[in-house]
């Protein structure tokens, strides 16, 4: 991680590799009596000195510390973590979720901490304007910020904080190989893939957040039986279940007042045949975007490992 990417204080993480289990307990011992005889030092320029100015051997470890006393501490533990790996490099995938992932003050963190994510984010709120009541920052950094649950602010929330994390990742080690998206995440993957652009894709999200929000509200029922059993229970109006496991089934759509069972509570009724009309909604308001086969850093190969078809 460059050190201009570092500011403030937090957790750092700091790596060790060799070329074999001792020689890596004493360069951890060594690393140990550094931080010792150099009192006040600063431990993000460690982190940034072990991750960018080290070669890799086979034999590594890696620790989460917050200060120098700590990182001497844990660096003298015995037994000591360590992690052979093979020769070959790695081959990450990343998954995008999609919306419940959502939790207050989720950006502050790396918000202040790191630059690349800072300004990722910053240019989404940009984008979006005033779409968001409150602002994107103020709705995605404050703990006491109120609307994260509304659909409508969730969807272009989340989205901005999962591109804004890939644009960090990305500065640190390239894209994946292939990339995964469930729901809103699908538009995250598609954009990161340059699918779509980003104003397009916030665009999109955005839309498709404030259809959603105005849907009739819903739950979800799961029951972990078969559905022949359950259907005497059942309205008319549920229709068939979704779900392909052959035990567990589950039914979006109206509220269902039961004794036997007590459906979650959900959000409008989404997954359900009541999104049709809001799908064709979104399709009649939106210009057909300029779509582009998904790429991954210009390799024409990664097009067939990387899908989107989201809603």
């Amino acid at each position: 991680m460059p050190a201009a990417q570092v500011a403030g204080t937090g957790p750092e993480l700091l790596v060790l590799s060799a070329r074999s289990p001792a020689a890596l307990r004493q360069a951890a011992g060594r690393l140990a009596d550094h931080l010792d005889a150099t009192p006040g030092i600063a431990l993000a320029d460690v982190a940034h000195t072990l991750q960018s100015g080290r070669r890799e051997f086979e034999h590594r470890a890696a620790l989460v510390v917050d200060t120098a006393e700590t990182a001497s501490r844990r660096l003298r533990a015995d037994p000591w973590p360590i992690r052979s790996t093979a020769a070959a490099a790695p081959s990450p995938v990343w998954l995008f979720t999609g919306q419940g992932s959502q939790y207050p003050a989720m950006a502050r963190a790396l918000y202040r901490r790191q630059p690349v994510f800072r300004a990722a984010l910053d240019h989404c709120a940009t984008l979006l304007g005033d779409q968001i009541d409150g602002g994107l920052i103020n709705l995605l950094c404050d703990e006491a910020a109120a609307g994260l649950d509304e659909t409508a602010r969730t969807q272009p929330a989340l989205f901005a904080f999962e591109y804004a994390l890939a644009q960090w990742w990305k500065s640190l080690a390239g894209l994946p190989r292939a990339m995964l998206g469930h729901s809103l995440g699908e538009y995250v993957a598609a954009c990161v893939a340059d699918v779509f652009d980003l104003e397009t894709a916030l665009r999109l999200v955005a839309l498709r957040g404030r259809l959603m929000q105005a849907m009739p509200r819903g739950a979800m029922l799961a029951v972990n039986a078969a559905p022949d059993a359950l259907a005497p229970w059942l309205r008319h109006d549920i229709g068939s279940p979704p779900s392909t496991h052959r035990r567990w089934w589950w039914w979006p759509g109206p509220p269902l007042p039961s004794r036997r069972s007590a459906p979650t509570s959900a959000p409008p009724a989404w997954h359900a045949d009541r999104c049709g009309p809001r799908t064709a909604s979104t399709a009649c308001r939106c210009r057909p975007p300029p779509i582009s086969s998904p790429r991954l850093d210009g390799d024409a190969s990664s097009r067939r490992r990387c899908r989107s078809c989201p809603m």
